[in-house]
């Protein structure tokens, strides 16, 4: 028995390599829901749908390179797919990536996943595993007492994300440059010509 941020881990359900394909094919369906006329949303909406597909890329890595289990290496899949899933919402209704003009996009995708019951299929405790996860990939700090597969999960998609994201913002601050009038894109950045003062 494995206890992680209070959830036990008994012996269990796996999630199985269907459900996955069905979050797949979920993920598809839902994000095609916010597209429409606008083409500056259009544009951050594909930023944050090729954000996602590329941030399981990565997390498989990781996974991979730690020799992790199949079931393991399933949840942190799902974990990638989901963990911007409030993203999508938080634009069409505020036009906007940044949390500090909007709402928390990742207690905001952990009510997502629960109001859609796309994971209500999988174990009760692996459920909340990716809950957990996506609700504390955005944070500055995760909470003092994780342990186990919650702990462990939770660091894979955090570095998992900021990989893609470094390179995410490096590409679209080049094309920023070349082109400031035609740049359609919300990067989350301060366009503020200053630094923290613990850079200077």
């Amino acid at each position: 028995m494995e206890y992680a941020t209070g959830i036990f881990i008994e012996s269990q359900e796996f999630m199985e390599q269907t459900q996955l394909d069905k979050f797949r094919v979920w993920f598809d369906d839902y994000v095609a829901g916010f597209y429409g006329d606008d083409e500056v949303i259009n544009a951050n909406l594909e930023l944050k749908e090729k954000h996602c597909r590329r941030t399981c890329e990565e997390m498989l890595y990781l996974a991979g390179e730690l020799g992790l289990e199949e079931n393991q290496k399933r949840l942190s899949e799902t974990i990638a797919l989901f963990h911007d899933i409030g993203r999508f919402e938080q634009l069409v209704k505020y036009r906007t990536y940044s949390d500090a003009r909007s709402v928390d996009h990742c207690r905001l995708g952990v009510e997502v996943v629960q109001q859609t019951g796309v994971l209500d299929g999988i174990d009760r405790q692996e459920k909340q595993l990716i809950e957990k996860a996506i609700e504390y990939h955005g944070r500055k700090e995760l909470p003092p007492d994780l342990n186990g597969q919650c702990l462990l999960l939770s660091k894979l998609i955090r570095d998992a994300d900021k990989i893609d994201a470094l390179n995410v913002v490096t590409e679209y601050y080049k094309q920023y440059r070349d082109n400031p009038q035609g740049f359609k894109l919300d990067l989350e950045l301060p366009d503020e010509p200053r630094h923290s003062p613990e850079v200077g």
